[in-house]
């Protein structure tokens, strides 16, 4: 068996530190698909996200089917390789009649980075062909941007839960004291549940060594 290149190997590992294929649909999300489809005079959109084998549609406007797709042959897979917008204005002419786009003739997506990965798209689609004007690019630019800044902020969630769960870890060993961490390089400063409790603030707070 082939072995996947160092590039998708670490777009998937951003992927699941980003913990979303499969979870219920989230408002921030929706609102991204919602605006997409108005905002470019479109039927439908869909934000998905696209693992080693298929693709997920994590938020949806229109009567887009939710769940997952065949990653193959989609456009969405041909997304994961642009850094711009990407548009097919005749499908018929350059995709088969994949199960995500079938019944449309027009499709235009932006590709959602996070770090150096692209992790899925944020797409609208016709009924006919089309192309979108400047206008509507720009907006599915930045509606894209935005829906990639929500999955970033998943992302570098991650590593900070990790590091809170060490933290309790140890502090089970001091008799329930608790402990601090300070991060040099950055200079954030992660406290332990038990410390959070003794100090009488939200988990969510975050900390300076001053």
């Amino acid at each position: 068996m082939k072995a996947a290149p160092q590039e998708e190997i670490d777009r998937l590992d951003a992927l699941a530190c980003c913990r979303i294929i499969g979870t219920p649909p989230e408002p921030e999300f929706d609102a991204l698909a919602r605006l997409a489809a108005l905002l470019t005079d479109s039927p439908l959109a869909w934000l998905t996200l696209v693992d080693a084998e298929r693709v997920w549609v994590k938020a949806a406007y229109g009567r887009v089917p939710g769940g997952d797709y065949p990653r193959t042959g989609s456009p969405c897979e041909l997304t994961l390789r642009e850094r711009g917008l990407f548009e097919i204005p005749e499908l018929e002419r350059q995709l088969g009649d994949h199960a995500l786009v079938a019944g449309t003739r027009a499709y235009a997506a932006v590709p959602l980075v996070v770090g150096k990965s692209v992790l899925g798209t944020l797409a609208v689609v016709a009924r006919s062909p089309r192309s979108l004007n400047d206008v509507q690019r720009e907006h599915l630019i930045t509606l894209g941007r935005q829906a990639s800044a929500l999955l970033e902020l998943r992302r570098l969630r991650e590593p900070r839960q990790l590091k809170r769960e060490e933290l309790r870890y140890s502090a089970t060993r001091i008799s329930g004291i608790g402990c601090w961490q300070w991060d040099l390089q950055s200079g954030e400063v992660l406290l332990s549940d038990e410390m959070l409790t003794l100090f009488g603030v939200e988990p969510s707070r975050t900390f300076g060594y001053e």
